[in-house]
């Protein structure tokens, strides 16, 4: 590792969970993670149909914010290299401000709010540094939005979205599983009429050589359901190519089930068994509108993307 290199630490603050990465360069100029950390607090709890962000909500997610403070201090990393991301529910919360302040008290930094362009990009920007030349399309499936990253051969993004659906949002429209398979006709409908939107805005058809990249919890859940782990391990999820019929598979299984059966299951981490089948549903519609067999579960996303860009001075007008 670079010694010399700056440290910096970045948040995502999502609506299912709260992530944090610290991270540096290594000698030739590839990011370096230090440490990694997720805690699930569903800031976006009942935000998709009350556009308020509730107290609780609040108050779990600006605990795990003072938690977050006291470890990016322990790497003595400065302030001016700490970047908080809010999004989707931060974006939709007419009471977005009240969170802001309630952060600023736990951690003394304020959030800031980033648009869906900017997540995606920073999300391509992360999870394509270790992919090969060709066309990649790389999908965020996040608690209240997903966004689509389409990016050319040469690594340029030619085109990209971001979509009001995402488990969280998606899960509270539908209802808690099990589900009737009328139920689960609807969730897949009502997924497809906004993933047709995205896929509206993309360039058709897409390249048959594009490799389709998913980055987020729903899908490494998934790779890590796939390869029958008995806990969830990054390592051996990155990289992990899960089939369409595999992704059907976990579907069907985890539909059948309850959040407590689900969250039982050796790499499901603690309170997102509930939206694991409609996250299942939201890919498995990606991956047959736009006629992808595979995607590949990367561990590298917008954090990365983020940390990259504040290590090489290239931060974005947005967060300044």
């Amino acid at each position: 590792m670079n010694r010399t290199s700056p440290t910096c630490a970045v948040v995502d603050i999502g609506t299912n969970s709260v992530r944090l990465l610290v991270a540096t360069l290594d000698a030739e100029g590839a990011l370096q993670p230090i440490e990694r950390h997720i805690r699930v607090t569903r800031l976006g709890q009942g935000v998709d149909d009350t556009k308020c962000l509730h107290p609780d909500a609040i108050a779990r997610t600006v605990a795990v914010l003072a938690d977050y403070r006291a470890i990016w201090d322990g790497f003595s990393v400065p302030e001016q290299m700490v970047v908080l991301m809010a999004t989707s529910a931060v974006r939709d919360a007419v009471n977005a401000d009240v969170f802001t302040q309630a952060a600023v008290d736990a951690c003394g930094i304020a959030p800031q709010v980033i648009s869906g362009s900017l997540e995606g990009e920073i999300a391509f920007l992360g999870a394509t540094a270790d992919q090969p030349p060709i066309p990649i399309l790389v999908i965020d499936i996040g608690g209240g939005s997903t966004e689509f990253v389409l990016g050319d051969a040469s690594g340029e993004i030619i085109a990209s979205t971001s979509e009001q659906l995402g488990c969280v949002r998606l899960t509270e429209r539908t209802g808690q599983p099990p589900y009737a398979d009328g139920t689960i006709t609807r969730a897949r409908a009502g997924a497809r009429a906004v993933i047709n939107e995205a896929a509206s805005v993309l360039p058709t058809p897409i390249d048959p050589a594009t490799r389709l990249i998913g980055v987020a919890g729903t899908v490494s859940t998934l790779a890590a359901l796939d390869l029958d782990l008995d806990q969830y391990e990054a390592d051996r999820i990155h990289g992990t190519a899960v089939s369409k019929a595999a992704v059907a598979h976990w579907v069907s299984v985890l539909a059948a089930m309850d959040a407590t059966r689900i969250e039982a299951l050796g790499p499901v981490e603690g309170n997102r068994g509930d939206v694991m089948p409609i996250g299942a549903i939201i890919l498995d519609e990606i991956m047959d509108v736009f006629g992808f067999d595979e995607v590949i579960a990367s561990e590298h996303d917008s954090l990365d993307g983020m940390c990259f860009k504040l290590l090489t001075g290239n931060r974005p007008a947005a967060i300044r």
